[in-house]
């Protein structure tokens, strides 16, 4: 049989100039692959079907150019009026926004096999997810500290079935997400604020299990897990 394999990359980033050759960049990769066949590992102890996959990477660098970036207003005036211009800007106060993004989920399920043994698995799946968030931050001198909140709503799930009487049938559902977190920063002389976030977050999941010919003993439920996210 052909196989056909279709990758999908994207980034976004931005780069900060400390001078006019060195640089700090926060960059986001997304990668996807997209496959006619699947591949199977034939491990008793892990059987997995391998197709489609989606990956996340989040950089933060420090470069060097090995030449210097065009000169700007900003970088040779001579008074350095522009930057004790900017660096009187200050992020004290109330913010608000929207956020659009790519979530993926994974399971890991165990338990007894039908005869004996143990049957161990391993799942995943991916989709968009969507959100607001608002927060109120203070300035103490170029110091900052404020606090977000966050609600979001993903439409990832799991779904894993085969016919047979005695096999499994499983279901997760990832729904809503709450998040508090504390934003800790240094706002530099140029006026951008580099920061860190810490938070708490709880996120609603829906979760099924059955094996096919015991439904009356299925397992159908909504709860809560708590995590932390840093960012």
């Amino acid at each position: 049989m052909k196989r056909d394999e279709d990758y999908y990359n994207a980034k976004l980033g931005l780069r900060y100039f400390i001078t006019t050759n060195w640089y700090i960049c926060r960059e986001y990769r997304l990668q996807t692959r997209d496959s006619n066949i699947r591949e199977t590992i034939n491990n008793d102890a892990n059987r997995q079907s391998l197709d489609d996959f989606g990956r996340n990477q989040f950089f933060l660098t420090l470069g060097s150019l090995l030449y210097p970036t065009k000169p700007s207003a900003f970088w040779n005036i001579p008074s350095g009026e522009s930057i004790s211009q900017l660096s009187s800007n200050s992020w004290s106060g109330f913010y608000a926004g929207a956020q659009f993004g790519h979530n993926s989920l994974h399971a890991d399920t165990d338990g007894a096999r039908g005869g004996s043994g143990i049957d161990r698995g391993e799942y995943s799946g991916e989709d968009l997810s969507w959100g607001v968030f608002a927060g109120y931050g203070y300035d103490f001198d170029r110091w900052y500290v404020g606090l977000e909140l966050e609600a979001e709503q993903s439409d990832v799930d799991i779904f894993h079935k085969k016919d047979r009487d005695n096999s499994r049938t499983i279901s997760l559902e990832k729904k809503n997400s709450y998040v508090a977190a504390l934003r800790t920063g240094y706002r530099l002389a140029t006026g951008p604020l580099l920061f860190v976030r810490l938070g708490a977050v709880k996120t609603e999941f829906d979760s099924f299990y059955t094996i096919n010919n015991l439904t009356a003993n299925a397992y159908d439920r909504e709860r809560d897990e708590t995590g932390t996210r840093l960012g």
